[in-house]
Order: structure tokens, then sequence, then C-alpha cells
């Protein structure tokens, strides 16, 4: 009977040794990456005291790179300004959608654009409806996209609604950095 016993012991010390040995290992959690936010505002040229020269603040800006970016686009341009096709659609978001006061679009019908927010190099291209006239304050139009930045560098953003000044409307504010063209860089200095 002791020997019965000793040997059930020892196969439960042998069992327990190795069911403690090959426990399972805890799964490594994925990294997330926090999302960044970014803000900015689309003036007309009667509120920065230029007629004519719409003006997106800030127009030279950082963003974190290789990261997801929520950008808001807080406008009151209140007129519709020609621009071609394909700047009428929602391109390199996300989704391929854009919110427009809280509604989700992926395109804009063209002669309701007052600018656009455009990174040729990224394919990104935000339309950006002009302010509904009505009597009363001004309620800006506020549009809401998720990207994805590159690893690095520096690009060009550019309004491709022709809301500048000359008969073409391309000339003064639209070929002005500062103003409707301006720098983004990526980086995570």
């Amino acid at each position: 009977m002791k020997s019965i016993f000793g040997i059930t012991a020892g196969v439960l010390v042998v069992l327990l040794a190795v069911s403690c040995s090959q426990a399972p290992k805890p799964k490594s959690q994925p990294v997330v990456k926090p999302v960044y936010h970014a803000y900015l505002t689309l003036l007309t040229g009667q509120m920065t005291g230029k007629p004519g020269w719409p003006q997106l603040q800030p127009a030279d800006f950082t963003l974190p790179a290789d990261s997801d970016v929520v950008l808001t686009i807080t406008s009151y341009g209140d007129d519709s300004a020609m621009v071609s096709a394909p700047y009428d659609k929602v391109m390199g978001t996300k989704d391929g959608q854009e919110l427009v006061n809280g509604q989700a679009v992926s395109s804009v019908p063209l002669k309701q654009i007052a600018h656009t927010f455009s990174i040729d190099a990224l394919k990104l291209n935000l339309p950006i409806p002009a302010v509904q006239h009505h009597k009363g304050p001004v309620v800006p139009v506020v549009v809401v996209a998720e990207f994805h930045t590159p690893v690095s560098g520096t690009q060009t953003w550019q309004c491709y609604a022709a809301c500048g000044t000359g008969k073409s409307g391309w000339e003064g504010s639209m070929v002005t950095d500062g103003f409707m063209t301006g720098k983004v860089t990526f980086s995570n200095r």
C-alpha cells in the first residue's frame, strides 16, 4: 500500500510539474497607436481684411508621421467656386468619406464646393461645401476626415476650387503660400 501511495504521489508531482512548466503564455497585445487630431480654419478674405483672399489657418503645419489623423476643417467660405472633377470626390480617407456637418458623404456637388483641401502626393482630396446663406450669424461648415500619414517628408497642399482673384480665380491667394496653398510636414520629432 505504501508503494502504491508513493507511486501515486510521485505521478501527481510529475504531472503538476509538467502542467506548470507548460502553462499557456499570455498573448502579446498589439500596439495601438493613438489617433491624432488636427484642426484648421478656413477664413474669408473679408474676415482677414484682404477681400478676395481666402485663407486656411494654419497654412503650414506638422502632423505625426505614420499615424492615423482626424482632420477637422471649420470653413466660413461663403461662395462656391469653379472646380473640376475629380475634386468633387472624397479621396484618400480611411473609408472614402468625410463628414460634412456630421453627415457622411463621398462627394459634394460641384456647384456647392467653396474650397478643397488636397495633397496630391497622398491622393487626398476633401471637398468643402460653401456656407449656406441665411439671416443671422454665419454658421460654418465643418468637414471631418480620417487618413493615414506617410512615414516622413513635407508635402504641398492646395485648394483646387478657383477661389482666388483674377478672371480665372487662380491668382492671388491660390498661388500664395500661406493662403490657399501651404506645406504639411510629417514628422515624429
